[in-house]
């Protein structure tokens, strides 16, 4: 699943171009909800893990909300095990999920895009 798709500058001028964006989101996220419940007890999963950080952190940047802080919390807990996944991180992680679902399409694109290279800097 890929966090946000890059897209250019002209994508916050083209609503057209947003609504597609959005919904691209929107089913990238759904399916993975659906993935997510679908991991074994101690599956690495390092590469799905870092990519719900990024969702997460970004999003915190824009609105603050305790839901997602959670959800971050428990993604970064798996992180640090080493990737290996615990069955019961799957409910908070999908409620942060849903709860971005919920705010993502409040966002405007050029703060989304914008939340987006600020988190990319902190993280080089």
């Amino acid at each position: 699943m890929k966090a946000f798709h890059h897209t250019t500058k002209n994508i916050g001028r083209n609503l057209v171009g947003q609504a597609v964006a959005q919904r691209l989101f929107k089913l990238a996220v759904l399916d993975f909800q659906i993935r997510l419940h679908t991991f074994e007890e101690g599956a690495k999963v390092a590469s799905d893990i870092l990519i719900v950080i990024d969702i997460f952190s970004i999003v915190l940047k824009l609105r603050t909300d305790p839901v997602i802080r959670g959800a971050l919390s428990t993604a970064k807990a798996c992180l640090n095990r080493n990737s290996e996944w615990h069955t019961i991180d799957a409910v908070a992680i999908d409620q942060g999920l849903a709860r971005v679902l919920d705010i993502y399409p409040a966002l405007k694109a050029s703060a989304i895009s914008n939340a987006w290279h600020e988190y990319m800097k902190e993280q080089t």
